[in-house]
């Protein structure tokens, strides 16, 4: 007989809205109780992230667009890491592979805010804060190693941050963007 295993959300809502439906985000993926399994799942990830990567990236690139993506492999990294319970992850091969998916001339943008902020803003959409917190300490790692542009949105205003973005985006890319 198959043992049940509970599941709690990190994200507890389901959104739909014009770009479609975001599902919750599940806090518990398959039994990860020794290392084996662990590389596993990993590489079970990988495998589903690729594909994604070069068709929802590359191809369009190939094509002459311009693609913007919210999080893109950093979050990747990230979410693994957080299930894996695995504070490190960013330094495995594993994680490399996934940030070698990064385009050349790409410009990150990371925008971090205190959990309190978040809480304050999004309400029970904010997440639990261990899941909250542990991504955006490795958010801030993985900004230092991709060069990424950061704002504290805690004390900086959206349009302050906006206005800075457009700027970085000029710089990055040139004055006609």
């Amino acid at each position: 007989m198959a043992r049940r295993i509970s599941c709690k959300f990190a994200v507890s809502y389901l959104n739909e809205n014009r770009y479609g439906a975001v599902s919750p985000i599940t806090m518990c993926p398959p039994i990860l109780r020794n290392r084996f399994s662990k590389f596993l799942w990993s590489i079970a990830e990988l495998a589903g992230i690729v594909p994604v990567v070069l068709l929802q990236v590359y191809l369009p690139l190939l094509l002459g667009f311009t693609v913007v993506a919210e999080r893109y492999v950093v979050d990747s990294v990230a979410s693994i890491a957080y299930f894996l319970g695995d504070d490190r992850f960013d330094r495995t091969w594993q994680a490399r592979l996934l940030l070698s998916l990064v385009p050349r001339k790409t410009l990150f943008v990371f925008i971090d805010a205190h959990y309190s902020t978040i809480v304050s803003r999004r309400g029970e959409l904010a997440g639990p804060e261990d899941y909250t917190n542990f991504h955006r300490r490795m958010f801030k790692r993985l900004a230092e190693r991709v060069g990424a542009v950061c704002f504290d949105a805690s004390t900086q205003s959206i349009d302050e941050i906006h206005t800075e973005i457009l700027a970085n985006i000029r710089g990055h890319f040139g004055s006609t963007v």
